[in-house]
């Protein structure tokens, strides 16, 4: 399958021009120009065959805090990639007070496929034991990753009702889907733009390729890379959801015009909700490189920041900015709360009445929609998330309680009054506080 003429590629991809973009006007003072780079421009070395194929345009402004390079084929996609990141970055600078290092922006080309193609492909191998023995372990970090990513891009299109309910998934949303390009993620796509994206030539260079090959790595110039597909990608997304809908639910003609009425009505509350994933993956690629944070604080100031992108419009005295700012600041104090309080599980009750934790049991959420439940059944304790099965969860005191595995404590919030206002889940890296339905 030929995506793209092998032999016109690189000769077109030497016309681009990888700009360095200066952003500066929002930072203000959160650090100095000193501080703005670990190593400066000039001690690191930019070399290997894939970087070749581009020139380099230094954009020069006097006493920038950081650049950051954009790798695009039109002028309008750069300005697309630089006000994506520039507003993401911004918020980053802000999060760790520091630096956001050197990173570079790959905007996607609407004739190239998204990077998951050469990820697939690189798994479909390695299952059929095509490739070295030694990158192995490297197929099951890329599994990782994809799993992580699956977890992390979850877009909740189940708005509607009945048969006009449009239910979107992982793989219908990758088109529009950007990633960071770490690692063994990272190696792949280098491999399948070498290659044009052509299937062909791409299996050809992964079956031959090898360990050391796959630990050499040409972007490494930079602190983080991240790939931004084009700008019509959420277009083509949305123009596929419907007959794939309808193709998996066998929608006859009469009920297709309500479907696409229903994607219609559906289609600003999905591109918000896609837009704010994708914010929120490089708003993590930058923290994951640069902020010193463990894995688990990360993760959770990836989903502090992407809640808060759904600010509304309501009369606040905050602007967006200030609001986003303001809710990452909670986080981080959360993440301290966390990380200077290990979890230990407590051991179950031998003995208790399981009358006296009726008085709990209801519906809680954190916004409108009842998320969780806490069940009292045939003398056991439960909790549930949404529809999903309960879990059983052991008394350990008045108001606290541990799951069967001792992964999870539930723990019971009351006012000065002796009211129950809500619950809150605590597991290794994380809690989770839901308020009280009433």
């Amino acid at each position: 399958m030929h995506l793209l003429s092998h032999n016109r590629f690189p000769i077109f991809l030497r016309t681009l021009v990888l700009v360095w973009v200066v952003i500066f006007g929002l930072l203000g003072s959160a650090f100095g120009a000193e501080s703005a780079v670990s190593e400066s421009h000039e001690t690191r070395t930019m070399s290997g065959d894939f970087l070749e194929l581009v020139e380099l345009a230094p954009f020069e402004v006097v006493d920038q805090p950081l650049s950051i390079s954009v790798y695009a084929r039109s002028k309008v996609d750069r300005r697309y990639a630089e006000r994506f990141a520039e507003e993401v970055v911004g918020i980053a600078v802000e999060t760790i007070d520091t630096s956001t290092g050197y990173g570079l922006v790959i905007v996607g080309d609407k004739r190239e496929p998204h990077p998951m193609f050469v990820y697939k492909l690189f798994l479909k191998l390695a299952a059929e034991n095509r490739i070295d023995a030694g990158l192995q372990p490297a197929a099951e970090e890329l599994r990782a990753l994809i799993e992580e990513w699956e977890n992390k891009i979850k877009v909740d299109g189940q708005e509607g009702s009945g048969d006009e309910r449009i239910d979107i998934d992982f793989e219908m949303l990758v088109p529009a889907i950007p990633l960071p390009l770490e690692g063994v993620a990272s190696k792949l796509y280098q491999i399948a733009w070498m290659e044009s994206f052509d299937e062909v030539s791409v299996e050809e260079r992964i079956e031959s390729l090898t360990p050391a090959a796959m630990a050499s790595d040409e972007l490494s110039y930079f602190d983080w890379v991240f790939f931004l597909p084009h700008r019509g990608a959420f277009n083509k997304v949305l123009a596929d959801v419907v007959p794939h809908y309808m193709e998996q639910k066998k929608v006859n003609i009469f009920k297709a015009a309500a479907i696409r009425a229903a994607l219609f009505a559906f289609k600003p509350f999905i591109k918000s909700a896609v837009e704010r994933v994708r914010k929120g993956m490089l708003y993590m690629t930058v923290l994951r490189a640069e902020s010193g944070y463990s894995a688990s604080s990360v993760n959770a100031l990836f989903e502090a920041y992407v809640d808060a992108l759904s600010f509304d419009d309501k009369p606040r005295s905050q602007s967006k900015r200030e609001f986003i700012i303001a809710e990452i600041d909670k986080q981080k104090i959360e993440n301290e709360y966390i990380e200077s309080h290990p979890f230990v599980p407590p051991e179950p009750l031998d003995a208790y009445d399981v009358a006296s934790y009726e008085n709990l049991a209801g519906e809680y959420a954190k916004r409108k929609k009842v998320t969780h439940r806490f069940l009292v059944d045939d003398g056991k304790t439960y909790w549930q998330y949404l529809k999903r099965d309960p879990r059983l969860f052991l008394p350990a005191g008045d108001r606290l309680f541990v799951s069967e595995d001792g992964k999870m404590t539930l723990e019971f919030l009351i006012d000065d009054e002796g009211e129950i206002t809500g619950a809150m889940e605590r597991r290794d890296d994380r809690r989770n506080k839901i308020p009280r339905k009433r």
